[in-house]
C-alpha cells in the first residue's frame, strides 16, 4: 500500500491510496496545504492496525435489526 500526493490547479491538496497492485483502495479530501495532506496519511498509517472495523448492512446473520457491529 502507498499514497500518492496531488495538487489540483486551485492549488488545493489530496491523496489517493492505492494497493500493491496500483489501484485505487481510497481517496481524501482537498486540504489547503500539502502538510495538512501528510499529517492525514501520518495519521492513518499510524492508527489503521488498531482501527475497529463495523458492519452497518444488517445483513448479520440471526440479527436483523442490528445496526453496528463489529467485525
Amino acid at each position: 500500500m502507498y499514497f500518492d500526493i496531488h495538487k489540483n490547479k486551485d492549488g488545493k491538496y489530496w491523496w489517493v491510496a492505492k494497493g500493491g497492485n496500483h489501484e485505487t483502495m481510497c481517496s481524501s479530501q482537498l486540504y489547503t496545504t500539502k502538510q495538512a495532506a501528510k499529517d492525514t496519511i501520518k495519521v492513518i498509517k499510524s492508527g489503521a492496525a488498531l482501527a475497529a472495523v463495523y458492519d452497518e448492512t444488517r445483513e448479520v446473520a440471526g440479527d436483523t435489526a442490528a445496526k453496528r457491529v463489529t467485525v
